[in-house]
C-alpha cells in the first residue's frame, strides 16, 4: 500500500511539474496555433471556410481579428465570435482562453465535434485538444492530448506528432 501511495505521489508530482513548466501563451502567439490546426487537423483543413468562436478573452479575439477573410491553411476564417457562455452556432472551432467554466464548453466541444483549442497549458491535460505554451526558455510550444483528439473525434496529420508535445 505505501509502494503504490508513493507511486502515485510521484506521479503527480512529475505531471504537475510538466505543466509547471509551460506558461500560457500570449494572445498574438495564438494565432500560430489557430493556423497548425487549419494546417493538420485533416477535417477542419478540407474546408473552404472555417468559423472559430472565442471563448472569454478578449486579447485573443482582438489577436484574430485582424485573420478574418484570410486562409488559415486552406480554409478562409469566414467569422470570428466571441463569448462567455456556450456559442448560440456551431464554430468549427473554439479557442478556450478563460479556466472559468472551461468544462463546459469542452463537453460542449466533446458532444459537438468541435476541435478546441487553448492557451492555457494546464487545460490541455483536462482534455482540450491542442494548446499552446511557452516553455522555461521563452519558446513556444504546441501541446497535444490524444484523448481530446479521439472524444471531439479529430483526424490530425501525424506529423504535427513530432511538433508537439503529446500529454495523457
Amino acid at each position: 500500500m505505501k509502494r503504490i501511495l508513493t507511486t502515485i505521489a510521484i506521479v503527480l508530482v512529475l505531471t504537475t511539474s510538466i505543466f509547471a513548466q509551460y506558461k500560457p501563451a500570449e494572445a498574438s502567439q495564438v494565432s500560430q496555433m489557430l493556423s497548425m490546426a487549419c494546417v493538420f487537423e485533416k477535417n477542419i483543413a478540407a474546408l473552404t471556410e472555417c468559423n472559430v468562436y472565442v471563448y472569454d478573452n478578449a486579447d485573443i479575439e482582438a489577436a484574430i481579428s485582424s485573420f478574418k477573410g484570410q486562409k488559415l491553411g486552406n480554409a478562409t476564417l469566414k467569422s470570428l465570435t466571441a463569448g462567455n457562455t456556450v456559442p448560440s452556432t456551431k464554430p468549427d472551432i473554439i479557442l478556450i482562453g478563460n479556466k472559468n467554466n472551461y468544462a463546459e464548453i469542452l463537453a460542449y466541444c466533446n458532444e459537438n465535434d468541435v476541435l478546441s483549442l487553448t492557451n492555457i497549458p494546464a487545460l490541455v491535460k483536462k482534455g482540450v485538444t491542442l494548446g499552446m505554451g511557452i516553455d522555461g526558455s521563452g519558446v513556444p510550444k504546441l501541446l497535444i492530448n490524444p484523448e481530446g483528439v479521439a472524444e471531439q473525434g479529430k483526424n490530425f496529420n501525424p506529423a504535427i506528432m513530432k511538433m508537439a508535445k503529446v500529454f495523457k
